[in-house]
């Protein structure tokens, strides 16, 4: 939750802002443009041009939505009852940004960080830091890749979950237990055998893959972070680990027999896209077996803010409908204190 004294502070930090009233509301200008208003106790208005506000929509679909002016796409419409400093932050930043004179953009640019908000983002992002056991050298890169503050959440989500990386993340996703309930569950539906040929979309650190060659099957796996396919190459020695996206699968038509992910389907940005791709790739008769979070978790250590913030999260019939809307068969969601087991076959 983001409080209005909060959002004050955010808005007024960024050069030259000046808060004034706009029809009984709160707004915040540069240059006399408004780019921001309170528009009541739990939301708020963020006027991003139409690409920024539908990017936000999409990245965020539970925090924000659309906001329409008569017949005009006007704004991104906050929930600050949801939404995390973070996250605000860089709404507001961007919208200033498009908002401000270019003068002063520029000037912003060349003169680096405003060193009296340095202080403050670095602490907030420095706890964060330390509640995901980040280490020193995390923390060396995101300062090397000169992102700004407000967007160390979503740098923090790849570094941690969505695209792992680094020497922790090497730890975490090397370890034998992790996600082990969900590759027990995945590797029990998908009961692999001789003759099976299994790709694991999002493979991590490759231990399913090594439990999937043990039971007689062939393994690919594939993954968008370099760091693990280098990783699941280690653990999986005579698996075919391929660098590659979900949504365009680098194989031929029906190329296997079992599809497995594991915990990757909640950072899924087109799941029916990647759903239809998992089709494509598979045999007639071919088995999926996807393990992931319902929203009754978020916000749980099992999906924990900010990190929940940049998830998608489904009730169990929209997870069922979106396979069957791919194309699949045989559609059954199973859910056990939240964790949620899709399975079907083409």
């Amino acid at each position: 939750m983001v409080s209005q004294a909060q959002i004050r502070t955010l808005a007024l930090a960024l050069p030259e802002t000046a808060e004034q009233d706009h029809h009984g509301r709160p707004s915040f200008r540069v240059a006399g443009r408004i780019f921001a208003t309170l528009w009541d106790e739990r939301h708020m208005n963020v006027m991003l041009d139409g690409p920024g506000i539908r990017s936000a929509v999409q990245s965020h679909p539970i925090v924000c939505g659309e906001f329409w002016w008569g017949n005009r796409l006007r704004a991104v419409h906050v929930d600050l009852t949801l939404a995390d400093q973070a996250l605000a932050g860089e709404l507001l930043g961007d919208a200033w940004e498009q908002k401000a004179p270019k003068r002063l953009v520029n000037r912003v640019i060349h003169a680096g960080p405003d060193p009296s908000r340095r202080s403050s983002v670095s602490t907030e992002n420095e706890k964060l830091a330390r509640d995901f056991d980040l280490t020193e050298d995390d923390l060396r890169e995101w300062q090397e890749s000169g992102q700004r503050g407000a967007a160390f959440v979503d740098w923090l989500t790849d570094r941690v979950a969505r695209r792992p990386a680094g020497r922790r993340a090497r730890a975490v996703y090397g370890a034998d237990d992790v996600h082990d309930f969900a590759r027990r569950a995945i590797l029990d539906a998908l009961r692999l055998g001789d003759g099976d040929r299994l790709l694991e979309i999002g493979c991590g650190g490759g231990l399913l893959l090594r439990d999937a060659m043990a039971a007689g099957a062939a393994a690919t796996g594939l993954d968008h972070s370099e760091d693990m396919v280098s990783l699941a190459r280690e653990r999986a020695p005579g698996a075919e680990v391929v660098l590659a996206s979900a949504e365009r699968l680098p194989f031929t038509d029906a190329s296997f027999t079992a599809i497995a992910m594991s915990i990757v389907f909640i950072f899924i940005a087109d799941p029916i896209a990647v759903l239809r791709e998992c089709r494509r790739v598979l045999v007639p008769g071919g088995r999926l077996a996807a393990y992931t979070t319902s929203p009754a978790l978020r916000g749980s250590p099992a999906a924990p803010e900010p990190l929940a913030s940049r998830s998608h999260f489904y009730e169990d019939d929209e997870l069922a409908a979106l396979a069957r809307r791919a194309g699949l068969a045989g559609v059954v969601v199973a859910n056990e204190d939240g964790g949620q087991l899709l399975t079907a076959h083409t």
